[in-house]
C-alpha cells in the first residue's frame, strides 16, 4: 500500500510544474477552441459528433469523450484554466506506473518497483504528460495496461502460474477485449498490447485454451483495420502525405532502426531532450547509414541465440520497445515527419519495456551490494530523475517558453520559429491596440525575425511567410507585407489561411476588388486539418470579412446572401443580423431590414450594442411604407435609446421624429425644446442637426399614418 502511495505522490511532485503550465501546440484544435466543447452545444448532440469519424482532427473518440466531461465539468470558462486537463494527464500518468507496478508483480519480475518508478519519473515522458494534447498517449497507455491486466487475471493464477485451464475466466478476457477497444479509440499506437500478450504468454511458455486463443485473435482482428484507419487519416486528412513524406523503401527500411536505437540510447541518457529534434538525411547509397541496422539485426540474433539457450527475456524486451514504437519508425507517415522523424511523445509505449530493461539491469549489478547500498542507488537514481523530469516540465508552462526552449536544444529547426513568431503576433497586436507602441513594434520586429529565421532554413514554408507578412503589416510595411503574403500564396495556394492574410492586406492597401477575391477563395478552400465543425468560428470570421470588403465596394446586394447563411447557421448572431439589417436598409428593402434589425436587437450581447442599433432601427421603421405599428415601434425604441444614454441631444431628435410621425406633434416639440435646452454647449453640428429637425416638424403636414 504504502509502495503504490509513494509511487503516485513522487509522480505528482515531478509534475508539479505541469500542474501550473498552461496550453500549447495544438491543444487549440484539441480543446480550447473545439466547438464540440462549447457550451452552447447540447451535450447529446456533442457525443454523437464526438463518435462520427471526420469531425475531430483524429478519431480518438475516447479522448475527446474525457475532454468533453472535463469541460463540462469546469464550467463554460474551462478554455481559460488548463489545471483540471493537466491533473488528469498526470493522475492516468501514475495510474499506468501503478498498473505496470502491478503486473510485472504478478509475473515475478525483478525489480518490479524500481521499473514502475523509472517509467514515471523519466524525463523522456514529459512530452506526453505535461502536453494536454498527448492525453491520446496517456489515457491509451493506462487502458492498454489495464487490458493486460485483465487479460493475465484471465490466463494466470494469482501466484503467477497459467493454472487456468479448467476455468478460463471468460469474462476476464471479455473485460481486457473491452479495455483493448478503448484504448484503441483512445490511440491506435496501443495495439502493441495484442502482441505484448503474445510475448509474455511466449516467454512464460504458458497454455491457453482455445477459446482464449479466439478472444486474443479478436485483437488482431480489431487492432489492425483500426491502425490502417488511422494511418489513412493520417495521410488524407492530418495531412501527411506531400514531397515531405517520399521515401523509397530502402529509405524507410534504414530509417527504422535509425530511430529505434535513437529512442534506447535518448532513454539512457535523456541529455538533450528537445520537442523538435533535427530531421536526419537518410542516404540509403551511403553505407554508414546502414550501421544502425546492423546494430538493431544483430541485437535480435543476440537475443534468439539467448532464447534458444532459455533466456527469453532479452528478445522479449527488444521485441517490445520495437512494437511499441512500429508506427513511428517510417513504415507509416505520420504529421510530424515534417518536421523530424523521432518525437519523446512516439516512444512513450517503449519507455514500458526499457523501464523493466533498466530496472533488471540495476538489480542485477547491485545485487552483491548490500540492501542499504542498493536503496540508496535507487534513491539517488530516482531523485536525479525527478529533477531532470521536474526542469524538462518547466518547458512546457506555455507555447512560447515551448518554443523557445525548443530552439535553444535545436535552433536550425524552421517549425518553432514559425511557431514562436505566430505566438509573438497577437501580443504585438494587443499591445499596439493598447497604445504600447514601443513594446508592440518591438515584438512585431521579433516575430519578423524569427519567422525570417524559418525562411532562411526552409524558404518554402508559406506559414512563416504569412508571419512575415503579418508582422511587418503590424510595421505599417504595408508593400513589403504584401509581397510576402503573395510569395506564401505562390507557394501554397491550396492554403486555405494564406490567401485570407493576402485578403487582409489587399483590403489595407484599398485593393477591396482583390481582397473579396482572397477572402472568397480562403472560404472556398477546403481545410482539411480541421473538421467543419471545428472551422466554424474561423469560416464564419472569414465570411464576415468577405462581406465587409464587398460592402466598401459598394458590392451590396452580395453581402446578403453571407449574411442570410450565416443566420442560418446561427439564428442569435446578432452581428450578423445587424449587418444584414444595414445591407437591406440600403438596398432599399425596409421590411426586411426591419425584421433583420428585431433579430439583432434580441440578441444584442450587450447594452452598448443595442444602443447602436437603435437608430439604424427607428430609421427603418420611419421609412415607407410607413404603419401605425411602425411609428408607435419607433416611438417605443427611441425611448428605450433614451432610456439607456440619457437626455441626450441626439437622441431627443430622434425621439421627437418618432413622436411626431406616430401623431405626436406636442410632445415632439416638447422633446426639441429639450434637446435644444442640453445641447447649448454641444458642437456645432449638433445644434444644427436640432434645428434641421424642428424645422421638419414645423413644417411637415399632421402625420396620418
Amino acid at each position: 500500500m504504502w509502495w503504490a502511495v509513494l509511487l503516485v505522490l513522487l509522480t505528482i511532485v515531478a509534475y508539479i510544474p505541469a500542474l501550473g503550465a498552461g496550453w500549447i501546440w495544438d491543444d487549440d484544435s484539441y480543446v480550447t477552441h473545439n466547438a464540440l466543447l462549447s457550451h452552447d452545444l447540447p451535450f447529446q448532440e456533442a457525443l454523437r459528433l464526438i463518435w462520427t469519424p471526420g469531425n475531430t482532427p483524429q478519431y480518438y473518440p475516447i479522448v475527446f469523450t474525457s475532454f468533453l466531461l472535463e469541460s463540462r465539468l469546469y464550467g463554460s470558462d474551462f478554455a481559460s484554466a488548463p489545471f483540471g486537463f493537466h491533473l488528469v494527464n498526470v493522475l492516468l500518468h501514475a495510474s499506468s506506473a501503478l498498473l505496470l507496478w502491478i503486473l510485472l508483480r504478478r509475473l515475478s519480475v525483478p525489480g518490479a518497483w524500481l521499473a514502475a518508478a523509472i517509467f514515471a519519473l523519466h524525463p523522456m515522458n514529459v512530452e506526453s504528460v505535461a502536453w494536454v494534447t498527448e492525453r491520446k498517449n496517456v489515457l491509451a497507455l493506462a487502458l492498454g495496461l489495464g487490458s493486460i491486466w485483465a487479460w493475465l487475471a484471465a490466463t494466470t493464477s494469482a501466484d503467477g502460474s497459467d493454472d487456468t485451464k479448467d476455468d478460463p475466466r471468460y469474462g476476464m478476457c471479455a473485460l481486457s477485449l473491452v479495455l483493448f477497444v478503448f484504448a484503441m479509440l483512445s490511440k491506435t499506437t496501443i495495439s502493441a498490447v495484442a502482441p505484448a500478450i503474445v510475448l509474455i504468454h511466449l516467454w512464460r511458455r504458458d497454455r491457453l485454451s482455445a477459446g482464449q486463443w479466439a478472444f486474443l485473435a479478436a485483437f488482431f482482428a480489431i487492432g489492425i483495420p483500426l491502425g490502417l484507419h488511422t494511418a489513412h487519416v493520417e495521410r488524407t486528412h492530418v495531412g501527411a502525405e506531400g514531397e515531405e513524406f517520399v521515401m523509397s523503401f530502402a529509405q524507410r527500411l534504414a530509417l527504422a532502426p535509425t530511430s529505434a536505437l535513437f529512442y534506447v540510447w535518448t532513454f539512457v541518457w535523456p541529455s538533450r531532450l528537445a520537442f523538435i529534434y533535427p530531421r536526419w538525411t537518410i542516404d540509403a547509397a551511403n553505407a554508414v547509414t546502414w550501421i544502425p541496422f546492423a546494430v538493431v539485426t544483430a541485437s535480435l540474433g543476440a537475443g534468439a541465440f539467448l532464447w534458444r539457450r532459455g533466456s527469453r527475456g532479452p528478445l522479449v524486451l527488444m521485441l517490445l520497445v520495437l512494437a511499441g514504437v512500429f508506427p513511428a519508425l517510417g513504415f507509416f507517415d505520420v504529421y510530424p515527419f515534417r518536421y523530424s522523424f523521432v518525437a519523446d511523445h512516439f516512444a512513450y509505449l517503449a519507455t514500458v519495456p526499457l523501464a523493466v530493461a533498466a530496472a533488471y539491469v540495476i538489480v542485477a549489478l547491485t545485487k552483491r551490494f548490500a540492501p542499504k547500498v542498493r536503496a540508496t542507488v535507487a534513491a539517488a537514481l530516482l531523485l536525479v530523475s525527478t529533477l531532470l523530469t521536474a526542469t524538462q516540465t518547466l518547458g512546457y508552462a506555455d507555447e512560447e517558453t515551448l518554443w523557445r526552449a525548443s530552439l535553444t536544444a535545436n535552433p536550425n529547426a524552421w517549425m518553432p520559429w514559425t511557431n514562436l513568431a505566430g505566438v509573438l503576433l497577437p501580443k504585438a497586436g494587443r499591445q499596439l491596440d493598447a497604445g504600447n507602441t514601443e513594446k508592440g513594434l518591438a515584438l512585431a520586429r521579433e516575430a519578423a525575425e524569427a519567422a525570417q529565421r524559418s525562411i532562411d532554413i526552409d524558404p518554402t514554408n508559406a506559414t512563416a511567410w504569412t508571419n512575415l507578412s503579418e508582422a511587418l503589416r503590424l510595421e505599417t510595411r504595408f508593400a513589403d507585407a504584401i509581397k510576402a503574403a503573395d510569395k506564401a500564396v505562390e507557394i501554397a495556394p491550396q492554403l486555405a489561411h494564406v490567401h485570407w492574410r493576402q485578403g487582409r492586406l489587399r483590403e489595407l492597401l484599398g485593393d477591396f476588388d482583390g481582397a473579396a477575391k482572397s477572402f472568397r477563395t480562403s472560404i472556398e478552400l477546403p481545410d482539411r486539418t480541421r473538421a467543419p465543425v471545428q472551422i466554424g468560428p474561423v469560416l464564419r470570421e472569414r465570411r464576415m470579412d468577405l462581406a465587409r470588403v464587398l460592402g466598401k465596394s459598394d458590392r451590396i446586394a452580395e453581402t446578403v446572401p453571407i449574411y442570410e447563411a450565416l443566420l442560418a447557421e446561427n439564428p442569435a448572431d446578432a452581428e450578423a443580423a445587424a449587418n444584414l439589417a444595414r445591407a437591406e436598409q440600403r438596398l432599399g428593402n425596409v421590411e426586411k431590414a426591419r425584421e433583420a434589425y428585431a433579430t439583432a436587437l434580441a440578441n444584442a450581447p450587450d447594452p452598448r450594442f443595442a444602443v447602436m442599433l437603435i437608430p439604424g432601427f427607428v430609421d427603418a421603421l420611419l421609412s415607407p411604407p410607413v404603419t401605425k405599428e411602425s411609428t408607435s415601434d419607433a416611438v417605443v425604441a427611441a425611448r428605450l435609446l433614451q432610456q439607456r444614454v440619457g437626455d441626450e441631444p441626439l437622441a431627443l431628435v430622434l425621439l421627437a421624429r418618432a413622436q411626431a410621425a406616430n401623431g405626436e406633434r406636442d410632445a415632439a416639440r416638447a422633446t426639441i425644446a429639450k434637446a435644444r435646452e442640453k445641447a447649448a454647449n454641444a458642437p456645432q453640428q449638433v445644434k444644427d442637426e436640432i434645428e434641421k429637425r424642428a424645422k421638419e416638424l414645423d413644417e411637415a403636414p399632421p402625420a396620418t399614418p
